[in-house]
């Protein structure tokens, strides 16, 4: 759903502590939203803009393996984490399909 700009702020500072930095922060806010127009796949992976393919596939395949709910729920998650780890699936598996249907990009 929708997050407030004071929700946000609070939970940037609590990353602070934490010792994310703001690159960390930014992919951890993308998976735990639904991509609109405005949202970058690739902060949603942990990618630089214009990754090449294989990049985008590892990055694909580290995250699911990571967040899956078959695997959790094998490790014993409780139900609520199961939850939040299939939003975090639907914004990753909607990032890798975006990028996918982009035009690869040229070499240089």
């Amino acid at each position: 759903g929708y997050i407030h700009e004071n929700e946000l702020d609070y939970l940037k500072r609590v990353s602070d502590i934490f010792g994310f930095d703001e690159a960390r922060f930014e992919q951890i806010a993308a998976q735990h939203v639904l991509l609109d127009a405005g949202t970058d796949p690739y902060l949603v992976l942990g990618l630089a803009p214009g990754a090449d393919r294989e990049e985008v596939k590892r990055a694909d395949r580290r995250l699911v393996a990571e967040h899956h709910p078959d695997r959790l729920i094998a490790k014993g998650v409780p139900e609520e984490l199961i939850d939040v780890a299939t939003a975090r699936m639907q914004a990753i598996n909607q990032a890798y399909n975006k990028i996918i249907k982009l035009p690869p990009p040229r070499a240089a």
